[in-house]
Formats: structure tokens, sequence, C-alpha cells
């Protein structure tokens, strides 16, 4: 089990498990809409992929396994899982060099799981949970940065935000999976530690909830599940800046940079999956709130984004391999290209549609992109560009 965490096939447990929690809370706040469409049973399988691979990986109560593969030995090498030429180690975090991020993202992705798979398999619910509730202990008695003790994956994924964000994030999802009131004060007690925006007071806006950050989220779940006014505010400021800017709740008036034709681009690497990301959350929050205006403006924006990428953009070009006008054919996937000569471009055209993936897209507000197997900014794909966009 477990997913290969992008291009490459390197487990990086901390996005996979951030991937895993997006997916499952599409499904837990969604359900309706995967069964409606005829696509909860294939979510609920690629779900299960990952949770019965973290499962694995928890050997025992302190002890989590955080990655499979070496970074650097991996991608040395092109070609398919299939015949994989690399040794792959495994790393963990312990109680001598842990890592509270991984624990307590890992902890989040099973509470979130318990949820979605209750309704149909009581049985594995209540042992993922089991899971999650040790995890998240283990996060929160042994402090520590995943990636000061995983230091193969500092390279790739390394934990920027340290660990207070999964701390609160895991306490969240343990709270919605159990209804304990515990978790839910322990949510609202470490919200404190959330990082502030640069030199001010106020929680940070301008970035989003992806991999590595999940204070965004956390803005969006605590406002939803207590409807408590500060972490209202914290979500308008946030989805504000994605939106409209302006400077309600303390903001600088700023915001994000918009391309000619629409779309937000946060950042170069993965555009298209951090505005996925922000729309699946808007609309959660969208679908929370009772205030007219911000309603229509946080889920007019998701719509957008979505749109966007789906084609609706001045290339009128689909970003998603496989589906609608002119989409990627190239994306910088080693199995999907299928090279059996370790050569990035043999053969010239890859063997495999890698049905349903996100390519990264423009890295400039420009609308400009290039389908090109070598540009791993733009065309790569991953676990974690696809996750809030299939629930958007």
């Amino acid at each position: 089990g477990g997913w290969y965490d992008a291009g490459d096939h390197v487990k990086f447990g901390l996005p996979m498990a951030a991937s895993a929690t997006m997916l499952a809370w599409g499904i837990v706040d969604y359900r309706s809409a995967y069964t409606s469409t005829g696509q909860l049973n294939t979510a609920l399988d690629q779900l299960r992929w990952a949770t019965d691979y973290f499962i694995k990986a928890h050997p025992s109560a302190n002890e989590l396994y955080g990655q499979v593969g070496n970074g650097g030995m991996d991608h040395a090498w092109w070609g398919p899982a299939e015949v994989m030429q690399m040794s792959r180690p495994a790393y963990r975090v312990t109680t001598a060099c842990p890592g509270s991020d991984l624990a307590g993202e890992t902890a989040a992705a099973l509470a979130a799981a318990s949820i979605a798979f209750r309704p149909t398999d009581t049985a594995y619910a209540n042992t993922l949970l089991t899971h999650a509730r040790q995890l998240y202990s283990f996060a929160d008695t042994y402090r520590g940065k995943y990636s000061d003790c995983i230091t193969d994956a500092a390279g790739y994924y390394n934990s920027w935000s340290g660990y207070s964000d999964e701390l609160v994030w895991g306490a969240i999802w343990l709270y919605r999976a159990t209804n304990e009131q515990a978790f839910l004060d322990k949510a609202q007690s470490y919200y404190a530690n959330l990082s502030n925006q640069q030199q001010t007071s106020i929680k940070s806006y301008k970035w989003t909830i992806a991999w590595d950050d999940k204070s965004y989220g956390a803005y969006v779940l605590l406002a939803k599940l207590t409807g408590t006014a500060n972490y209202h505010a914290d979500a308008q400021r946030w989805l504000n800046w994605w939106t409209v800017g302006g400077t309600a709740h303390g903001a600088d008036g700023t915001r994000v940079n918009y391309s000619p034709g629409g779309q937000a681009v946060l950042d170069q690497w993965g555009s298209l999956r951090y505005a996925a990301n922000t729309s699946f959350a808007a609309l959660v929050y969208s679908d929370a709130i009772t205030d007219a205006t911000l309603k229509a403006r946080y889920k007019d924006f998701a719509k957008r984004q979505i749109d966007y990428a789906l084609g609706q953009n001045p290339r009128n070009s689909s970003y998603v391999v496989g589906f609608g006008a002119n989409p990627p054919k190239n994306p910088h996937h080693r199995t999907a290209h299928g090279s059996w000569t370790d050569q990035l471009t043999f053969p010239v055209e890859s063997r495999h549609v890698l049905y349903g993936a996100l390519v990264g897209g423009p890295s400039s507000a420009n609308d400009q992109y290039t389908d090109d197997r070598g540009n791993f900014v733009n065309n790569e794909v991953a676990t974690d560009y696809n996750a809030g966009f299939v629930g958007a």
C-alpha cells in the first residue's frame, strides 16, 4: 500500500498523509456528491490504499515509518515502478527522534478516514481510530520536527511550518471522529501557537493549506465547528486575500497575484495545486456560513479556479491528463512515461495515459504553459495536487 509521491517512486509520509486527510475530508463533508456521481466506492478504495499503509507503517504506539525509498537514488533513475533498480531503505520516527508533524498529520488522516469508512465498515473505522489516537498521543507527547530525524526528507518535504499546525489539525479531526470535548479543547488551546503573519499579531493569511501548513484548514474547520468569531475572522482574512484583498480583519490590502485569464497564482511550483486546495476549503467555508455576500464570493472564486484547471482559460486547454480539450500528454511521471532505457526522452510519447492527474500548471501569473515532460515545476503531478482538487 501507500502512494508514490509524484513523478517519482518515494513514499514520502508527510505529503501522503496530508493528501489522505484532504481526500477523506472531501468524502466526509460531501459524501452525497460522491454517491450521486458514482465515485464513492472508488474514492474509498483509493483512501484505503493509503490508510492500509499507515497501519503497517505504525507497528507500535510510538513508532511510525515516514518514508520508503531514498530521494537521491530514486530521482537519479528514470523508469517505471515495476522494474525499479535502486535499494528501498525505510525511515522512521521514534521517541528517541520524534516527528510530531508526521505523526500528527497521520493521526488526522486516520481519524478523518475513520469517519469516511464508518457507514460501510465499522470494524475498519475502529481500527483506524485506534491508530489515530495512538499517533496523536505520540505526536503530542514526544515533540519534534520529523525532517530533523528523517533527514533525507528535508531536501524534498522539509517541515517548514513546524508541528504546531499538525497538533491543532490532528486534534480537530479526532474531535470530529470521536466527539470527545478533550480533543476540541486541545485544538483550541494549541491554536495560539499557529504562526502569525510576519511582524503582526494576526494569524498568517498569505499562503494556503498544502502538505506543509494546515493552519488554514484549522481556521475553516474551527469556525465551522464552533462558530467562534476569531476563527471566522482568520478564515475570512485568508480567503479574502485569495479573492478580493481588502483590509477587513486587519489585512493589509494586498491579495494573491492573478493572471489575465483569472488564475490565482501563489507560487511558481504547482500553482494549480494551491488554487485547488484553497478552492476546496473555500467551498467548505462558504457552505458553513450564512452571509450571502461572503458565501457567493468564496463559492464563485472556487468555481472559477476549478473551471480554469478544467479548460476555461486563455489556452482553452485542460490541465487534467486524459480529460477535456488539449490535455497534457507528457506529465513528469516515470511510470506513465514508461521508459525501459532510463531516458526521459525515450519513448517520445508516453506509453500510458495518467487519467485524472492535475499537472502543476503555469509558474507565473501569465497563463503560459508548455507540455514538457522534463519540466517538473509546471508538468509534474502529485498526490497532494489532486487531493483538494477532487474534493472541490
